[in-house]
């Protein structure tokens, strides 16, 4: 498999996953332990963070680094990663590439994986992660659906 293969096939296994997990989204974003990190939200598993001096606009996108902290080590070895994240803020889509992966919390530790291509465009669905960073880097398009991600089961046979 080429690493351009492996690089999409990663950024959309993290793109899956990151959809079936909402992010509680706190009343007022705050700052971790590392300056530069604002805390966006949190779930059972992970704590996700944006950097906001690295946002980008460009026309209807939005370009922001993001990093996820895993609570426990995936069994790929990785605690946690940091990736440049693009919104299209008018058609509600987002892309992820540049992925480097650690094995140590907030980026510490060595270093696992380093991806740099950017992987395909994607719907953001309503009550992700995903939403919880578009609705502060696109606050004047249009409100995302708050509804929860449907599970595996949901998408396979329908949501009844």
């Amino acid at each position: 498999m080429s690493a351009s293969t492996v690089g999409q096939t990663l950024a959309w296994q993290l793109a899956s996953i990151l959809a079936l997990f909402p992010i509680a989204d706190p009343a007022m974003a705050t700052q971790s332990g590392h300056d530069r990190w604002r805390l966006v939200g949190q779930s059972p598993s992970m704590r996700l963070y944006l950097d906001p001096a690295t946002l980008v606009r460009d026309g209807d996108i939005r370009r922001v680094r993001e990093l996820q902290d895993l609570n426990a080590v995936d069994p790929d070895g990785v605690r946690s990663r940091v990736y440049l994240n693009e919104y299209d803020c008018r058609n509600q889509m987002h892309r992820l590439g540049q992925m480097q992966s650690f094995t140590g919390p907030m980026l510490g530790g060595e270093r696992r994986f380093d991806l740099r291509e950017m992987g395909y465009w994607r719907k953001i669905p309503g009550g992700s992660a995903f939403a919880q960073v578009y609705r502060r880097v696109c606050p004047e398009s249009a409100e995302l659906p708050t509804a929860e991600p449907p599970t595996p089961l949901q998408r396979l046979f329908g949501k009844d």
